[in-house]
């Protein structure tokens, strides 16, 4: 292109030109360099976005992503998309911040500017009429170009000029696109031409290039590189403009594309996002182009080729707006991780729960179907199932496989146990006929003897090779909790810590015996069925649960809790301190010495989280995970670093589970405010928050502290919201910080005023008493002075306690077992919507009888009486087996709470204990939220 360039200085012969272009478009253009993303995240309508058609993306100085759709304007913050009402049915074309506060948002129906703080909106009024303003730029001097659909316009404060090209009614006077050369020269691409701006002289011009393409003026977006303006048309490709000889060239590297915006970035590229063949990225230097398109096979590929808009960010993140298909970006994350395969043979295929790689790299690979035994050296895939001829497995579900004798030892779900020998590639069932059992064997380990150790459904069974000798550990002989072990480890000093459905044992082998009061009867409750045990170099033992992780040292003494939102099933230490979990979010890596942490989720190289209770380092200093979507590795020494460091912000504040909005007191957006007063019946508050490192939803790694309630650091993986429950008044300080970059603090105070009214309460009641006692002495005077004692008509006290609810005690006794027979049979409580008209309805009598029940005879309320059968409900589910797989959320859902705050004060209210105290005194374990 250079040569082209230099070539127009010294012929304006056309045919020339047209000579040179040809023998360049026939030149190779190399696709798919290593820079362009191949992982994308797609955020459509269903995320919150206002509308799939996204014409343009603009990220701000504090790091929000803005999105101008065909029907609102959104924010995006990495979790959430806000909306703003005031543009909810306008079509936005055009972002650009003016200031720290200040968005200007140009839309089909005018220029408006969206003050972020009071999210009020004023109009700039251009004409008299509304025009659609396409583009817009700012100069050095605070002015504002605005392009439209009639014409240019400069704003200054509040003076508004219109820059006429040619005469008025011309088609170069509607604008699309503007760049800025220097301080004072603009161009703009127009619908019939390329125009020139001089702000300092105040001169126009309009370039075209009818003499190589007639009818190639419809210009729609334009960059500038150097003394280049490329310049994009929506039927004729892209055109190379010479700002000093004034000379258009076509780029036949686009053809005829219809080109909807352009970019250049400052490694010199060109990106240009096409109307239908996706986003093509030039480079003009080399000639090479990289094209990003959607795949219907590819699952994290564009959602579409149609793209209306692109941003490049500081952070080499792509923003790509579509039409019809939302928006989408490549996450910032790194292909960390990656998918064996073999020849043809992809582990993708399979579901994967086990899996061993000999110190010769052959891998057998446990999978629901079967196993699968690879020997690259010897070219080799074998799979092995129960309906292979010959075969004598009798179950495909392998469980375990554990290296034992030079042999792998195979534990199947209901097919019993086997040995497989990798240099014949046979499967073989062990000697000794108590083995040979067709049960499940979850867990194989050995001890500092060599002796085996198996975990099965039928106990523990124990083998010495050395004498031959075989026991079995059961409930019947032994300490054991249930005979069902899914997972037993040894440790250090020759413990074997074994996980049954009933809870922790470990079996001591310097005294014989199975221990289970090891620890408190709080942290025992945690430890049902717990699934994986890991050392660290310190002796500390890492016990990965279903609600977080334990930290105990090697003494037992000191027991730690850590992370106990998210789900722990696998553990290794790759260097001392350098610890990697497989969670239920992804792979976890944690620098226990440090505190710091990072989360590599789905699309960092994962396809999936379902992850196997094993990880393996092999001699070539990989590490080996299984998943529910095949058998992945990763190299710890050579893990990509993110981009960005994260910058966190506030993004909501929730005030008794209700977002706090601008009012007459807090006039200002949570993100400018600086701290809230609240009084004390406000006292339930929550945080919503980002780091604005555009990684995906659910896969950050926080720390947080409420200083005033919380005393350490908070680390919280996965989720970007915390809550605190019944705050007393008090001073707080909300702290906030991305443990890579813990320098970098968001705080928030947070007032929590006294309250007054129990002084109050109890000024009426010492009152109340006086007066009482003033009238039961009045009466008692009254009453000498009478010589017969009064009668006591109880009937019409009765009557007079329900006269005004125009019903009698009878009528009273059977509306009462009425309601209690209705409340137990037909569980109208579930419906989270239940009314009190709809009890009412029900029962065949008025919401006033109803009320005049609930008060006058049951000494309650409406709501306090429905959610005492709702706990009394989640009391019942919760004894259930099924109960293990629903989070806590889910579960009281199904008893008929709306929301979690709701569930946890009506059940402390009736129970006088938290929910998971509850469930923890009943030996239960909630799937994590």
């Amino acid at each position: 292109m250079k040569l082209i360039h230099r070539l127009s200085k010294y012929t304006k012969s056309p045919f020339l030109i047209s000579l040179i272009l040809t023998i360049v478009s026939i030149l190779p253009l190399s696709l798919q360099s290593a820079e362009v993303p191949s992982i994308f995240r797609t955020v459509t309508s269903e995320e919150g976005l206002s509308n799939n058609i996204v014409h343009v993306i603009y990220k701000d100085t504090t790091g929000f992503i803005w999105l101008g759709t065909q029907a609102g304007l959104n924010r995006f913050d990495g979790n959430e998309i806000k909306r703003y009402k005031t543009f909810e049915s306008e079509v936005v074309y055009t972002i650009l911040e003016q200031d720290q506060k200040n968005l200007l948002i140009g839309t089909e129906n005018g220029l408006f500017c969206l003050n972020r703080s009071t999210e009020l909106t004023d109009t700039i009024r251009l004409e008299s009429k509304n025009l659609a303003v396409r583009s817009l730029c700012q100069t050095n001097d605070k002015r504002i170009f605005a392009g439209t659909e009639g014409g240019l316009f400069l704003i200054n404060g509040s003076q508004v000029e219109k820059i006429p090209f040619e005469n008025g009614i011309a088609p170069s006077n509607k604008i699309r696109s503007i760049a800025k050369q220097n301080d004072t020269i603009y161009w703009f691409a127009s619908q019939d031409g390329l125009a020139c701006y001089d702000l300092k002289n105040k001169t126009s011009r309009v370039f075209r290039n009818s003499q190589i393409y007639s009818g190639g003026n419809n210009y729609t977006s334009l960059v500038i590189c150097d003394s280049i303006i490329y310049v994009g048309s929506y039927n004729k490709g892209v055109f190379s403009f010479d700002i000093e000889n004034k000379t258009f060239n076509h780029l036949n590297a686009f053809n005829f594309d219809y080109v909807m915006n352009m970019s250049y970035s400052r490694d010199k590229k060109l990106y240009v996002g096409t109307n239908g063949a996706g986003l093509k990225i030039y480079s003009p230097q080399t000639n090479k182009m990289d094209i990003i398109s959607h795949s219907p096979d590819n699952l994290y590929s564009v959602s579409s080729n149609s793209i209306y808009s692109f941003l490049l960010d500081d952070n080499n993140t792509f923003w790509i707006g579509t039409f019809m298909k939302g928006f989408n970006y490549n996450p910032g994350k790194r292909d960390n991780f990656f998918i064996y395969k073999f020849g043809k043979y992809s582990t993708s295929t399979d579901n994967i729960r086990s899996a061993y790689i000999t110190p010769a790299g052959d891998k057998l690979i446990g999978t629901r179907s079967g196993l699968v035994y690879i020997s690259e050296r010897k070219n080799i895939i074998q799979r092995i199932s129960k309906d292979t001829p010959g075969s004598i497995l009798r179950s495909d579900i392998i469980l375990h496989l554990f290296p034992f004798r030079n042999k792998i030892l195979v534990g199947t779900y209901g097919g019993g146990m086997y040995f497989f020998d990798p240099n014949t590639g046979t499967l073989s069932e062990p000697e000794m006929r108590e083995l040979r059992q067709p049960g499940c064997f979850f867990r194989f380990a050995t001890d500092k003897n060599n002796r085996l150790w198996m975990a099965s459904d039928e106990g523990v069974f124990y083998y010495d090779p050395s004498t031959l000798e075989l026991k079995k550990y059961t409930v019947a002989n032994s300490s054991l909790l249930n005979n069902n072990v899914t997972y037993l480890t040894c440790d250090s000093r020759n413990r074997i810590w074994m996980s049954t459905l009933d809870g922790l044992c470990v079996f001591d082998q310097s005294t014989g015996t199975i221990r289970t009061d090891l620890f408190t009867k709080e942290i025992a409750s945690t430890l049902k069925k717990f699934h994986y045990v890991m050392e660290d170099h310190d002796g500390n033992l890492w016990i990965c649960k279903a609600r977080g992780l334990l930290k105990v040292d090697i003494s037992l003494n000191k027991v730690i809790p850590y992370f106990d939102d998210n789900v722990f099933v696998a553990a290794y230490e790759n260097s001392p301190d350098d610890l990697w979990f497989a969670t239920d979010k992804g792979v976890f890596r944690y620098n226990s010495k440090a505190g710091t942490g990072e989360l590599f989720p789905v699309m960092d190289g994962l396809t999936d989280v379902d992850c196997s209770n094993v990880i393996q380092k092999t001699t070539d200093n990989l590490l080996w995970l299984s998943t529910g979507k095949g058998l992945f590795y990763c190299s710890p020494d050579n893990i990509k670093d993110l981009n960005n460091k994260g910058k966190p912000v506030i993004t909501e504040l929730l005030v008794n589970q209700k977002p706090l909005a601008l009012s007459e007191k807090y006039q200002s957006a949570i993100e400018y405010l600086l701290g809230v007063s609240l009084p004390s019946s406000s006292n339930d508050i929550g945080f919503r928050f980002s780091l604005l490192t555009y990684t995906l939803p659910k896969s950050e790694f926080y720390e947080y502290k409420l200083e005033g309630y919380d005393k350490d650091w908070q680390p919280l993986i996965g989720k970007y919201e915390v809550s605190y429950v019944d705050l007393p008044s008090g001073n707080y300080m909300f702290r906030l910080r991305d443990p890579l970059n813990p320098s970098v603090e968001k705080e928030f105070k947070v007032k929590i005023r006294k309250s007054y009214r129990p002084f109050v309460l109890a000024a009426v009641a010492i009152f109340m008493i006086i007066w009482l006692i003033y009238l039961l002495r009045r009466k008692k005077k009254q009453e000498t002075s009478l010589v017969t004692e009064p009668v006591v008509n109880e009937d019409a006290d009765k009557k007079k306690k329900y006269h005004y609810a125009s019903f009698s005690e009878k009528d009273a006794d059977k509306l009462e077992n009425s309601l209690l027979d209705y409340m137990q049979n037909g569980k109208p409580y579930i419906h989270s919507d239940l009314k009190l008209q709809d009890l009412a309805d029900n029962l065949s009598c008025t919401t006033r009888e109803l009320s005049q029940l609930f008060s006058g005879r049951m000494n309650t309320n409406f709501t306090d009486f429905v959610n005492k059968y709702r706990v009394e409900e989640f009391k019942m589910k919760i004894k259930e087996s099924s109960s293990t797989k629903y989070t806590l959320a889910s579960l009281s859902e199904k008893c008929g709470f709306n929301s979690r705050v709701t569930f946890y004060r009506a059940f402390k209210k009736v129970t006088g204990i938290t929910p998971q105290d509850y469930a923890r005194s009943k030996g239960v374990t909630l799937t994590p939220e």
